[in-house]
């Protein structure tokens, strides 16, 4: 021994045909399954008794542990072996609450934006409004709706901005909410580059919106946040015309902002030409889209500001 230990190469040299000899002996005993090394196995060990939050590797690898299959498709791993991700024990535990949720996002989006967050807000507290039936019938009809009836006879021109943030139906509200998201953080931040407050855009637009109404639909009654969402795209499309979006509903789809624009508009002239609404402001949509563009004009040529400070030239 006192020779082996002053030279290992010798000591492993006369032992090595054991090992190897040990080691076949060892694979060949676990039913065919490829050769790994040496472990002690635990004889104390019932892979069926394991709990789920203290697996081990035995665990993962027997193919009689029961929850070996949830565990892999719940964490991304497929039949196939096409797609994986990595196991994490972090997904078990509980998810914030939904109320710290749900005021961390507006707490974001109020330091994004106070416009975004106060219309986010009113346009949510009008629709509950609206599923009162008394408050629906009175107040709401005779100011929160945009029609020749309201602004025209009984002079209640603060209509026009009011029946912006009002929806009735809630398909309507979550579809304006997400393009109010979706364009309305890209005009925030280009406006600022000129120190415009998103406000500015949001108050003309609405207006501009209700004021087509009333002079091409002047019968029909008009709400939502359309018009501005309608002139924030528009804006958008301007300033990135080969910016991509993702079509809500078919997330494989994209379209050009620049495209989006052009169809936008070819849908609501013909809309308003046409007369057949089907449940749309074809002519809100219209004025939205002529104040986006008109803006984005003013914007560029630095009109707005009195000095040439165009976007790009601020980059």
């Amino acid at each position: 021994m006192r020779a082996y230990s002053k030279s290992p190469l010798l000591f492993l040299a006369a032992y090595s045909p054991l090992i190897v000899k040990n080691i076949q002996a060892y694979d060949n005993g676990r039913n065919g399954r490829p050769p790994s090394a040496i472990i002690e196995l635990n004889p104390l060990y019932r892979p069926n008794a394991a709990r789920a939050d203290t697996l081990t590797l035995g665990d993962l690898e027997d193919e009689r542990f029961p929850d070996r299959q949830s565990i892999q498709l719940s964490n991304g791993y497929s039949n196939g072996g096409s797609s994986y991700s990595s196991y994490s024990f972090s997904d078990r535990h509980q998810p914030p609450p939904l109320r710290q949720l749900i005021s961390t996002f507006f707490v974001n989006l109020h330091n994004l934006s106070p416009t975004l967050s106060y219309g986010t807000f009113a346009s949510i507290f009008v629709f509950i409004l609206w599923q009162i039936p008394v408050v629906a019938n009175g107040m709401l009809r005779d100011h929160f709706i945009c029609s020749g009836y309201t602004v025209l006879e009984k002079k209640r021109v603060h209509a026009m901005l009011l029946s912006a943030v009002s929806h009735a139906s809630f398909r309507h509200l979550f579809l304006n909410i997400y393009a109010f998201f979706t364009f309305g953080p890209t005009v925030n931040t280009a406006l600022k580059r000129q120190q415009i407050p998103l406000y500015t855009f949001v108050l003309g637009s609405a207006l501009l919106g209700s004021l087509c109404h009333l002079l091409l639909s002047p019968h029909a009654g008009s709400i939502g946040l359309s018009g501005v969402t309608f002139a924030m795209l528009a804006f958008v499309a301007r300033l990135f015309p080969a910016r991509q979006y993702k079509v809500m509903f078919f997330p494989r789809l994209s379209i050009y902002s620049q495209h989006a624009l052009i169809f936008a508009f070819a849908v609501s002239i013909i809309g308003v030409l046409s007369g057949q609404t089907g449940g749309l402001a074809h002519a809100t949509h219209l004025g939205g889209l002529i104040f986006g563009v008109l803006f984005h004009e003013a914007f560029e040529s630095g009109i707005l500001m009195g000095k040439n400070t165009s976007f790009w030239a601020r980059r």
